[in-house]
């Protein structure tokens, strides 16, 4: 019984962070993708910094933190505007990506997506590219479930999150 008593309440102190480790996958125009949820870092794309965490790097506006203690998580899950971090790849050493809010969708059942959003309390708004849609969503892990509530969907050909990620130079 005790067991169970701080099971309980280490995954309540645990709180958005539960996540952190496992995969993520989606879709790109049908191809599968998938992302490692990064267990040791949060980011922030504010110029606001977050209370009591240390800033491990910045890369071009957006600040990493380590979260990679009990006290860290407990700190990180109190400041909702941190992002999770997830890294490309079969490991947390790839590429970051960071979830900033709303998802990319890609149907030619647009009636159904609306319909659909719309039964989920969402927006959806038309994107430049034909056949292509964004429902709103919050930024972080909103995004990631809406993400994989559409995967579940019938017609869908893509569904990613909005990504911000590491420029590249073209």
């Amino acid at each position: 019984m005790k067991k169970f008593i701080l099971a309980a309440l280490l995954l309540g102190l645990a709180g958005p962070l539960l996540a952190a480790g496992q995969t993520f996958r989606w879709l790109e125009n049908g191809i599968a993708r998938h992302a490692i949820i990064d267990p040791d870092t949060r980011a922030s794309i504010t110029t606001t910094a977050a209370n009591g965490l240390t800033v491990s790097k910045q890369d071009k506006g957006v600040r990493f933190y380590r979260t990679d203690t009990a006290r860290s998580r407990q700190l990180a899950a109190r400041q909702p505007d941190l992002l999770p971090v997830l890294r490309e790849g079969k490991t947390n050493k790839g590429p970051w990506l960071l979830p900033v809010g709303g998802v990319v969708v890609r149907t030619q059942d647009e009636a159904a997506l609306a319909a659909w959003a719309k039964q989920q309390g969402l927006s959806v708004q038309a994107s430049a590219v034909n056949g292509y849609w964004l429902v709103q969503t919050a930024p972080g892990e909103a995004a990631l479930k809406v993400t994989s509530q559409l995967l579940q969907l019938p017609g869908i050909q893509t569904a990613a999150p909005n990504w911000s990620g590491p420029k590249e130079k073209r």
